[in-house]
């Protein structure tokens, strides 16, 4: 996808094209992705998120606590980067990772708080010895996975402060995110 002339650099497309190449090389010479998100905020610059999840529940549980944090900030856009099954869609089939057919992709799915979106995933294939890259799809369709940071970080009236402090019983844990304890 060609991001169109103009267009400015602190963008989400900007940014979604950019991640995607990163991802590409590091999959090509790793032969695997980490899962991250990234935040860009505003007069701060970006915020990454290193993802732990083994299944379905952890990424949801993941991409909650980041969804917290971020609540906090003033952030224009956010962007997951990771590896993904994807499949066609069919009558039945609810998750890619149930269909006979399902292949292995790059994905890299933005959300700005303005609630545009801008996914790109690209098909590939792993042998015994390299990962063999396919088709590069581009969409704007909400991603449901980020609906948790779109509520998050969608513009709003009032307004955010970026240095947040915990109050009363708030404490921090190790991700940054609020908890109450007690």
């Amino acid at each position: 996808m060609a991001v169109p002339e103009g267009t400015n650099a602190n963008s989400l497309e900007v940014a979604v094209e950019r991640f995607l190449e990163t991802a590409k090389k590091i999959l090509v010479v790793d032969g695997y992705l980490q899962a991250f998100l990234f935040a860009l905020e505003r007069g701060r610059g970006l915020r990454m998120f290193r993802l732990e999840m083994n299944d379905r529940a952890e990424k949801h549980i993941a991409i909650r606590q980041v969804a917290a944090f971020l609540e906090l900030l003033n952030v224009d856009w956010a962007i997951y980067v990771g590896e993904a099954w994807i499949a066609s869609a069919r009558p039945g089939l609810r998750h890619a990772i149930d269909a006979a057919d399902r292949r292995e992709a790059i994905s890299v799915v933005g959300v700005a708080n303005d609630e545009r979106f801008c996914n790109r995933w690209i098909e590939f294939t792993r042998t015994r010895t390299k990962i063999l890259l396919g088709d590069d799809h581009t969409d704007t369709i909400p991603a449901n996975m980020l609906l948790p940071i779109l509520a998050a970080i969608r513009k709003r009236e009032e307004s955010k402060t970026a240095s947040a402090q915990p109050q009363g019983n708030e404490k921090w844990d190790q991700v940054g995110c609020r908890s109450n304890s007690g």
